[in-house]
């Protein structure tokens, strides 16, 4: 059973701008979870740095996971549906406008699934797709929604209370004005079972985003870039993951994550906060 802490707690927090990854749990099991999302700190559309704005992105997330019986002969496989709804702030530098704010919903599809998953380790993969977006995709603060993403996942106990998680992220970006990103996770958590009297982990990790295609926007590019040239929009950022995850009882569980930017170029916010509160049956 100290794998399936660990396991949950790896796959319900990726990084990566804190895309929706699964969250997993045993064959026949039901996990129902509602959570938000809330991007806050700086938008830097430009490399000038008179560009730079407050952030603003609120997501509010409803997913249900169903734990999928002897599929493939996975040592644990899920599906996953996730259901989002978001709010992102006007762009506007001074008396400039430069996007309106804006509201949108998406709704995500997933597979998951441990190739490897005892008491001392785990391995895993997880598949998923946002066939239904809704939202302006010019503007340049949105939440990560790409067409496809997939991901590897691994754990490995230290001890009896320590272990080490890493997560490595492929995002296919939009086809529209969204790049195509790879992001890393990886880092420590610790059990604090045994002087609480229930389950509860805190983690830490190092992470890093950069995205792999590159885009322009002609309106910043306007007021910020001199004149007759065109500034590249490519993300780039590293920085610190901090997460909580609880048990209440054996059936409800909480989840806290505080994701910081510590350097990079073009991030649609600098700093990300997550909660979720979650039922399994």
């Amino acid at each position: 059973m100290k794998l399936i802490l660990i396991t949950t707690f790896l796959l319900s927090n990726s990084a990566m701008a804190f895309v929706s990854g699964p969250s997993s749990v045993s064959e026949g099991e039901n996990y129902v979870s509602v959570g938000i999302q809330a991007e806050r700190g700086k938008v830097e559309p430009n490399e000038n740095r008179a560009s730079y704005q407050d952030a603003q992105i609120d997501i509010y997330k409803l997913k249900y996971v169903r734990g999928l019986e002897g599929f493939l002969s996975l040592s644990r496989s899920n599906f996953y549906l996730e259901y989002g709804s978001f709010a992102s702030a006007k762009e506007q530098v001074g008396s400039t406008l430069f996007y309106e704010k804006d509201q949108g919903s998406y709704i995500t599809l997933g597979f998951s699934g441990d190739i490897v998953h005892d008491l001392e380790k785990q391995f895993g993969f997880y598949l998923q797709a946002s066939p239904v977006r809704s939202y302006n995709t010019n503007k340049f603060s949105n939440p990560r929604l790409d067409l496809f993403a997939i991901g590897l996942t691994s754990a490995f106990n230290v001890s009896d209370n320590f272990f080490q998680r890493n997560l490595i992220h492929y995002g296919s970006g939009d086809g529209t004005n969204q790049n195509s990103y790879l992001a890393i996770d990886t880092g420590f958590g610790y059990r604090l079972n045994h002087l609480v009297g229930r389950q509860l982990t805190i983690a830490g990790s190092l992470f890093l985003e950069a995205d792999i295609a590159e885009r322009k926007d002609a309106s910043y590019d306007a007021a910020f870039s001199p004149t007759g040239t065109q500034d590249r929009i490519r993300s780039f950022k590293y920085g610190t993951l901090f997460g909580i995850d609880m048990a209440l009882t054996d059936s409800i569980g909480i989840n806290v994550n505080y994701l910081q930017k510590l350097g990079g170029y073009d991030a649609r916010s600098t700093q990300i906060f997550t909660g979720s509160i979650g039922y399994k049956f």
